[in-house]
């Protein structure tokens, strides 16, 4: 698929160049791509559903929790101990994407983002299993490929239905 927005161009630029890391065994600088996209997406996501949310307080794990409350529910509480927001979602929004978002997918990004976290944050501190980090890094470039796929039928069929 061809990208036309600056957006589309920069994503494009990017995936291919976490791709290029990852078969030259650049498995880290691959998966910090992998992971700025994924992060990037689900704030994407939220904007287009126009919900409220805290985009300071936003991170990859922020973004999961907030899209398994919307599969689950139908909506989220933003800050629910303070000055607390409900987002309910039209019906047909939150149908939709239960038709299109894997609460499995969301599972399973978050077990990697924990091993992003450990990987990212102790490589430099204790030995690892090459291979572990490899195989991690071929997850994340699954999940962002599986999270990609689902927002853009998501996009398509949420156009479609003009809402």
């Amino acid at each position: 698929m061809v990208r036309i927005t600056d957006k589309g161009i920069r994503f494009e630029m990017l995936i291919k160049r976490a791709d290029t890391a990852l078969e030259n065994d650049y498995c880290i600088e691959a998966s910090t791509i992998y992971y700025a996209i994924i992060e990037e997406r689900f704030h994407s996501i939220l904007d287009t559903l126009e919900v409220t949310y805290n985009k300071r307080n936003c991170k990859m794990y922020h973004g999961i929790q907030r899209m398994k409350n919307i599969l689950s529910t139908g909506h989220y509480v933003e800050n629910p101990q303070e000055n607390s927001i409900d987002n309910l979602l039209d019906y047909r929004i939150s149908t939709l994407m239960q038709q299109e978002y894997d609460i499995n997918l969301l599972i399973n990004l978050d077990i990697w983002r924990v091993k992003r976290n450990s990987i990212t944050h102790n490589f430099a501190k204790e030995n690892m299993d090459y291979n572990d980090v490899r195989d991690w890094a071929k997850e994340g470039k699954n999940l962002l490929r599986n999270l990609l796929s689902s927002t853009m039928r998501f996009n398509k069929k949420k156009k479609k239905m003009g809402i």
